[in-house]
Parts: structure tokens; C-alpha cells; sequence
């Protein structure tokens, strides 16, 4: 089994507006993240959804580094949570990352997600 040390963590909630939210400032590496959904008590038909991170700390015209598509989740598995790891040493941001949910937070089928980077 491999440790990392100054591996952190930080919760980005899906705004309502512009859908976009700073994730992490300064030169880090992304080792996965944990999608948040709505799961299943919510009413709402939601949009099937991306969540792209960019190298910015102010907007979305930083370099794509990641988009990750997701739909609504029904069933006995629609509140549970989603991790993606990024293998090897991960995805490089330079910059930081800066999180764009596509859509207004009401229609996303995501609450938020869970960055896991290291600086």
C-alpha cells in the first residue's frame, strides 16, 4: 500500500449562480474526488450533468484538465457516493482548480463535490 502525506481535502457545493466555484488555489495535484448526489427523496428531473475542473483560481478560461459526465441516479443506489481516483501522480494544476457544474445547482443531479489533492 502506498502513503501520500499533505494529501487534503475540500467540499465545493453546487452554486446556483454561475455554477462555478473556486475548488483550490495554487499548484496542486488532483487524486480523485468524491461526486455528492441528490440521491433519491428529491422530486426534481434532473439534468444528466458534467462537472469540468480547469487551471484557474478566478474562471473557466483556465486550460480543461478534467470533464466528468454523470446522469441522475435512480434506485437503491441514488444517494451513494461516487469516488473517481486518478491514478499515478495525478492530474497536475498548476494554477489551481476551479470547478464548473454546467448547471444551476436546482437541475444538477449532484450536490457538490469532494476534491482529494496534494500541494
Amino acid at each position: 500500500m502506498i502513503y501520500s502525506t499533505g494529501v487534503n481535502s475540500v467540499y465545493i457545493a453546487a452554486p446556483s449562480s454561475p455554477y462555478q466555484a473556486l475548488g483550490v488555489t495554487g499548484n496542486c495535484r488532483l487524486k480523485g474526488l468524491f461526486v455528492v448526489p441528490k440521491g433519491a427523496a428529491a422530486t426534481t428531473a434532473f439534468y444528466s450533468s458534467a462537472i469540468a475542473l480547469h487551471d484557474s483560481t478566478t474562471s473557466d478560461s483556465g486550460a480543461l484538465k478534467l470533464t466528468l459526465g454523470y446522469g441522475p441516479q435512480e434506485g437503491a443506489y441514488s444517494d451513494v457516493f461516487k469516488w473517481v481516483p486518478i491514478p499515478g501522480n495525478g492530474i497536475l494544476f498548476d494554477n489551481g482548480i476551479w470547478v464548473d457544474f454546467g448547471v444551476p445547482s436546482a437541475d444538477a443531479a449532484s450536490e457538490g463535490v469532494q476534491l482529494v489533492y496534494q500541494q
